[in-house]
């Protein structure tokens, strides 16, 4: 696990370069150079939610419709210069009361399904050696993470069989607290019962994920659990979709100590670009607007039911 968390650094420096490029009146025009560097670089993303358009939409990431206004498909990753992409295997909490691991089972299947049909330019990875293998043949690596530590259901046994079907990280929560873990999402609610960071039983659960190789992700926690974390953990921990609060106030965000204390554990911290956890002005913005954004995507939701469509929104 250690030689992965230090892959995902080395490789994720280079990207860093691409950046280079010169604006211009059609929008940036990126340089042959930083394009070489793409290229050659193996590029990884470590969170993707598409595996609930894979579910709920019978969205196939091969396809080539100009009109998907969604963020990765194959030409897309062909073109960005993807190598490898950690797909989300998330579980709605509210939605899948009582069957949050048959719903897990289902995601990581059709994440399955889609390098089945796509052989000759997706695999599933498990390993560095599966991605750098995936790079010298020209497919995207599909590794997969999971989002929320109520997969497991409270039960090691679960967590070892997603293991064994290739899950190579999990979040220990996603924004509702489990019963081992608190989430920054509900942190300041008194209805939900906390447990001031990690439980006996979730610290077992940090252990024996190093155990296995599993990466620890700590994007989403508490930042009583974010400690515990890294005060429980044996090896470098990841944080697959985070970004910093002394630039946005916003409790998912990393402070400045916990970047640190990454840093000394030898572990990742990637950003996540949603403007919400880039920028504060749109953030409050954002949360100036959220009663009426609650009202239209439940509104959407309650129209997909009654369309016979998936209703879930992440």
């Amino acid at each position: 696990m250690k030689r992965l968390c230090a892959f995902l650094f080395v490789f994720l420096l280079s990207n860093s370069a691409l950046t280079a490029a010169q604006s211009t009146d059609s929008g940036p025009q990126v340089t042959a150079r930083a394009l070489a560097i793409q290229h050659s670089a193996i590029v990884v993303d470590t969170h993707a939610d598409t595996p609930q358009r894979f579910l709920d939409e019978g969205f196939d990431i091969g396809s080539t419709d100009p009109n998907d206004i969604g963020h990765l498909s194959l030409d897309k990753a062909s073109r960005g210069g993807l190598g490898a992409e950690f797909f989300s295997i998330w579980v709605d909490p509210e939605t899948n009361q009582g069957h949050f691991a048959q719903h897990t089972f289902d995601l990581i299947d059709s994440v399955y399904e889609q390098a089945a049909r796509h052989p000759d330019r997706m695999m599933m990875a498990f390993s560095v050696a599966d991605i750098e293998r995936a790079h010298r043949e020209h497919k995207l690596a599909a590794l997969m993470g999971i989002e929320g530590g109520h997969s497991i259901e409270n039960d090691m046994h679960l967590l070892r069989d997603y293991y064994r079907l290739g899950v190579r990280y999990m979040t220990l929560s996603w924004s509702n607290t489990n019963e081992w873990a608190d989430s920054s999402g509900d942190i300041d609610d008194p209805k939900i019962q906390h447990h001031n960071g990690l439980t006996d039983f979730g610290k077992q659960v940090v252990l024996e994920m190093n155990r296995l190789g599993m990466m620890v992700d700590i994007s989403h926690v508490a930042d009583k659990t974010f400690w515990d974390a890294i005060a429980t953990t044996k090896a470098p921990v990841i944080a697959s979709h985070s970004s910093a609060r002394a630039l946005v106030n916003a409790p998912r965000d990393m402070t400045d100590d916990m970047l640190r204390a990454v840093a000394r554990n030898g572990g990742v911290v990637q950003v996540n670009f949603f403007s919400g956890f880039d920028d504060e002005t749109y953030r409050k913005a954002s949360a100036a607007q959220s009663k009426d954004q609650a009202a239209a995507i439940q509104s959407y939701i309650d129209g997909n039911e009654g369309s016979g469509k998936a209703g879930q929104l992440h």
